[in-house]
């Protein structure tokens, strides 16, 4: 386990976010410690104390040597650390049995392009791995900046054309295993995660700013009280008030989310409507029957953002989709596959063997890696009971 992967856990703990499986192994560690070492405390006051001492000293715990004399806050997180980077990279645990899953299912991406492109509104198609830090690319309908850090802005040629363009759309699409971070021209940004696609005028009207996502974006919205800016997904429609918020909406999974983390925005499907606060979730249906809205914790939905897999109570399904965008392979289930809960955090960064050899650690699943099919190139991920 990482730095950044321990820092991520115990600041949950610390801020009471953790899910309760995630509570539950922390405080089984911290039981362990008791008895093993000289550390401990008396009651649940005194770990309620320890819980804002990690939460205050988070930053410099993490990094301290354990051959220092240091207080017993600070030396239970360089424990920590040394601990959980010894005895594993990850950290999952599983929830009991649930009824099994007949299988014989593929999960199969559809077309993908080779590398993040993005297609101008005069039909112009830019390959953004070509163009390197620091380069721009010109073309009649904008002007495309890539930054040191990758990351893409776009800019409109001029005032002018900028008015006589607003319902010309230029399409930014991203590959498996990519993420882009892109600067409209109002100065809001968005991050897409793998296999997500956003189209975006080559000119805000006067009136709103529009745009329409397929797969997965995070946003910052820039705040115009007299140009509202408005999110189009798989039929949702989310009015934004100047705000920070993540949309999963992905054309092969059966809901549309909206993770509000900072702001307000509106979510509206059919004649339904919701508005959230920050630490809410709307789910709406794709078939436009339901919409609801829902407490969660926000860490969960946007930790793809910083290079994180977080699992919170999903089954191996919903994983292996995930899994699939990331590293880019065709996934089939054989036999009878049980559907087991699992939760946990995994670098993104990491090889797709080690996220399979810890999932096939924790019991009733095994993982094979081979050729992809004839009609998809590349690798394959046959899961069996």
């Amino acid at each position: 386990m990482t730095e950044e992967e321990i820092k991520i856990l115990l600041e949950r703990y610390a801020k009471d976010r953790c899910t309760p499986d995630e509570k539950k192994w922390v405080e089984a560690w911290l039981r362990h410690v008791e008895e093993q070492s000289d550390w401990s405390w008396s009651n649940r006051e005194h770990l309620a104390e320890v819980k804002q001492r990690i939460a205050g000293k988070i930053e410099q715990s993490v990094s301290l040597r354990l051959r220092r004399r240091v207080p017993a806050y600070y030396r239970f997180a360089a424990i920590a650390a040394c601990f959980l980077a010894v005895v594993t990279g990850i950290v999952f645990w599983q929830k009991a049995e649930q009824p099994q899953l007949q299988a014989d299912h593929i999960i199969a991406l559809p077309e993908q392009v080779d590398g993040a492109r993005l297609t101008m509104s005069d039909g112009t198609e830019i390959d953004l791995g070509s163009l390197k830090g620091g380069g721009v690319s010109q073309t009649e309908a904008g002007i495309i900046k890539k930054g040191m850090d990758n990351s893409i802005s776009y800019a409109y040629r001029s005032e002018t054309e900028d008015r006589a363009s607003e319902e010309k759309w230029n399409t930014l699409r991203i590959p498996p295993g990519a993420s882009y971070h892109l600067l409209l021209p109002d100065g809001s940004k968005v991050w897409l995660n793998a296999c997500s696609e956003l189209s975006f005028p080559s000119a805000f009207g006067r009136a709103s700013r529009k745009v329409i996502l397929r797969g997965e974006a995070y946003f910052e919205v820039k705040q115009q009280a007299q140009q509202p800016f408005f999110v189009e997904a798989n039929g949702t429609m989310i009015a934004v008030m100047g705000t920070a918020f993540n949309v999963s909406a992905y054309p092969d999974e059966k809901e549309v989310l909206t993770t509000l983390t900072d702001g307000a925005v509106a979510v509206s499907l059919a004649k339904q409507r919701v508005v959230l606060e920050p630490g809410e979730q709307a789910r709406a249906d794709r078939g436009g029957s339901h919409l609801s809205k829902s407490k969660i914790d926000p860490e969960i939905f946007v930790a793809w953002k910083n290079d994180y897999f977080v699992f919170d109570d999903l089954d191996i399904k919903s994983i292996m989709y995930q899994i699939a965008r990331w590293y880019n392979t065709e996934v089939v289930f054989q036999g009878t596959i049980p559907t087991k809960k699992f939760g946990g955090t995994f670098s993104r960064t990491k090889p797709i063997e080690e996220l399979l050899s810890h999932l096939e650690r924790l019991g009733g699943l095994r993982f094979k890696l081979e050729n992809g099919s004839y009609f998809k190139k590349g690798r394959r991920i046959v899961v069996m009971p």
